[in-house]
C-alpha cells in the first residue's frame, strides 16, 4: 500500500502541473521512483484516485489533468477515518 500511495501522490503532483498521457505519466512515475510499473498499474492508480479519493482527474485532448484545487493528504485522512470508525 505504501508504494501505491507514493505512486498516486506522484500522479496527483504531475497532473496538477500539466496534462499527461498514460504513457508519459507511466514514464514519469517510473523515473521518479526508479522502478518499472506497467501502464495497467498506472491506470488502476488513476481509477482509485477517481473512485476512492474523489480526485477530479479529467481527460482532455492533451491528456489527463487536474484543473481544480485538490488536497491529496486530506483525502487520504478522510479515507483512513472512514475505515477506522
Amino acid at each position: 500500500m505504501r508504494e501505491k500511495l507514493r505512486r498516486m501522490s506522484i500522479i496527483v503532483y504531475c497532473l496538477k502541473v500539466r496534462p499527461y498521457s498514460y504513457a508519459r505519466l507511466r514514464d514519469k512515475v517510473n523515473h521518479i521512483t526508479y522502478d518499472d510499473y506497467s501502464k495497467s498499474t498506472i491506470e488502476k492508480d488513476v481509477f482509485m484516485l477517481r473512485e476512492e479519493f474523489d480526485c477530479p482527474i479529467e481527460t482532455t485532448a492533451q491528456g489527463l489533468s487536474i484543473t481544480q484545487e485538490y488536497d491529496f493528504i486530506s483525502k487520504i485522512k478522510e479515507w483512513i477515518e472512514l475505515y477506522v470508525e
